[in-house]
């Protein structure tokens, strides 16, 4: 049962008396108070709403919590009660079957082979001196006694008897070698299942206010409150354990966004987990790296391709080796499962796993898909949103096949100021994150033109080896864009931004500074061999990539807000659109557009 905030909250362990009475209300209810979230893993707190971790008790919800469980205690001491009745039966009905058998066995051992006669079938003792003439019977060498069964006759009804009560019988060993082989496997599927559903009666499931709000509404609840958000270190928090355990072994799960690599790559986070003289000592761990979102990217790229880049760009990234490269799908579960049996065989008996990756990134979606590939009974799953920094602290996560002494943790995703996603407010940032698979836009300019990327980005042509060269925009289809004239392109970003040019959004609440994005240029060359497909990209980071398709040398002008980094590579996708973009305004829906086309339907 999970216990929301707002009325249908849970608990938490904080001091002060607004704490002591929420503690209070527990123990009343017999309710242990984690002291975590388990959705993004922040320490809870119950005194003051605008702060991380806030969350608050609803006596109702705990009443049904405390009804549901003596519910539950009630069912199992009644099956506790039905077990113990038919254990006592059946003790009764083996009891039953042992004394049938030895009836049996003394019904065939004493009815003679020919019909009709019958012989004693219970022996004298040995010590009653008749051993002699028993002797004499069983060998059928007296001549007062009348021929019965022989000796054969009795052994053989005798083995036949016992074969019957199941005590023992030809080929049994055989057959208790299979069923104990199908018990073997059985006990190794019980394991392995009790491993995926650990954690499904670990106690309540508490989520606070921030995470309830997102799952249910999309939107943080308290705006004070992302302020004041925890810090995480992860080279003092992840770095140092993985460095100071011993008799462990450490795998750390590098997700990368593949629409943004060269912007979600975290290159800093994993240096901090280094020891000290990395260069020489081992790094102690075992580095994978996973490429997630790759459903986004069109179908004509193929997984060799996407590996073979992901590898060079984590290489003149600066990244330790790598030990496996993952395309991963977290919606579509593609690849997820070649993912799990990799961690699986590298985390071995006793191993930590540590899902690192900067915000928005994909960890705890990857997570999620993780444990859904598992088969997992538990449903708890943790937060995802496209706000930024979802995971505030270490959240160990249940309900993967691994052995017991594995543990897997997702950690806060790393901040990167370099993204254009932490240069924006929220709501344009879900706009700056594709939901649907990649299109390109390609254009076929000249000097002087200049290409907006909403408001937030241009792109100008200064030079180039021909009279015109062809660039392709990558971005998210919410993000529009207008090809023109650089010498009003200023007036024009000015005129339509947070209109016709989004984001940023403008409209009714937003002011005039939120409309306004400032922007800074820095100059770029760039050398293609190809007119046919994209030869480089410059990558905006958080934003998208624009491939240029040349052969030659050109020189470019890009202008991003303050801090926004931006790369040049070789191209992720040399691929051009089927059809070219036409000067003027590309993805904009007109207003009205939906009722003109069904106006003009009805009039046709």
């Amino acid at each position: 049962m999970i216990l929301a905030p707002a009325g249908r909250s849970s608990r938490g362990l904080c001091c002060g008396s607004a704490a002591d009475v929420q503690a209070n209300i527990a123990a009343e209810a017999g309710v242990e108070i984690p002291k975590e979230c388990f959705g993004c893993g922040v320490r809870l707190q119950s005194l003051d709403p605008d702060k991380p971790g806030y969350f608050q008790i609803s006596k109702k919800a705990l009443e049904e919590l405390r009804q549901q469980q003596a519910q539950e205690d009630a069912e199992v001491l009644a099956d506790s009660e039905t077990e113990g009745v038919l254990k006592a039966e059946g003790c009764e009905a083996q009891e039953d079957a042992a004394v049938e058998g030895v009836l049996k066995v003394e019904a065939d051992l004493s009815v003679d082979g020919k019909g009709g006669r019958m012989v004693k079938a219970a022996l004298p003792a040995a010590d009653s001196g008749d051993s002699e003439e028993l002797s004499k019977v069983l060998m059928g060498t007296d001549p007062k006694a009348d021929k019965g069964p022989s000796v054969e006759d009795l052994f053989n009804a005798f083995d036949e008897g016992l074969e019957n009560w199941g005590l023992a019988s030809p080929g049994s060993e055989e057959r208790d070698a299979m069923d104990y082989a199908k018990l073997m496997d059985k006990i190794r599927e019980d394991e392995a299942e009790a491993v995926v559903e650990e954690g499904v009666s670990s106690g309540l499931r508490v989520l606070c206010t921030r995470c309830y709000s997102l799952i249910n509404y999309g939107k943080v609840k308290s705006e004070a409150g992302e302020a004041q958000l925890p810090e995480f270190d992860l080279g003092k928090r992840v770095g140092r354990k993985i460095q100071l355990q011993k008799g462990r072994r450490a795998i750390v799960l590098c997700v990368v966004d593949l629409v943004d690599f060269d912007g979600s790559l975290p290159r800093e986070a994993i240096r901090s987990l280094l020891p000290v003289g990395a260069d020489e000592a081992p790094m102690g761990f075992r580095l994978i790296l996973v490429a997630s979102k790759v459903d986004l990217l069109p179908k004509v790229a193929s997984s060799r391709r996407l590996q073979d880049w992901v590898r060079m760009r984590a290489r003149q990234g600066g990244f330790p080796p790598l030990a496996s490269v993952h395309l991963v799908s977290s919606t579509q579960q593609s690849g997820v499962r070649p993912l799990l049996l990799d961690v699986v065989r590298s985390a071995g008996v006793r191993g930590d796993v540590w899902v690192v990756g900067a915000q928005n990134s994909g960890k705890s979606s990857l997570i999620n898909a993780l444990r859904k590939a598992s088969r997992a009974r538990d449903r708890r799953s943790l937060t995802t949103a496209a706000l930024p920094g979802t995971t505030l602290g270490l959240v160990e996560v249940k309900g993967l096949p691994l052995p017991e002494k594995c543990r897997v943790y997702d950690t806060p995703g790393v901040c990167h100021r370099h993204q254009l996603s932490a240069k924006l407010p929220f709501e344009e940032v879900r706009m700056l994150l594709p939901r649907r698979r990649l299109r390109p836009r390609t254009y076929r300019v000249g000097t002087g033109h200049t290409l907006l990327v909403g408001g937030v980005a241009r792109l100008d042509v200064l030079a180039c080896p021909s009279s015109t060269l062809y660039i392709t925009l990558w971005a998210s289809d919410e993000v529009t864009c207008h090809m023109g004239k650089t010498e009003s392109a200023e007036e024009r970003r000015a005129a339509h931004g947070g209109d016709r040019l989004r984001p940023p959004i403008g409209g009714e609440g937003e002011g005039e500074a939120a409309r306004e994005v400032r922007l800074e240029p820095c100059v770029v060359e760039l050398e293609g061999s190809s007119w046919k497909a994209s030869s480089e990209d410059v990558h905006i980071a958080g934003l998208g990539w624009i491939g240029v398709g040349l052969v030659g040398t050109a020189k470019f002008r890009v202008w991003a807000p303050p801090g926004v980094a931006v790369t040049t590579r070789r191209a992720l996708m040399p691929d051009y659109a089927t059809k070219f973009e036409k000067p003027g305004f590309s993805g904009v829906a007109e207003k009205g557009g939906k009722e003109k086309k069904q106006k003009n339907k009805k009039r046709t």
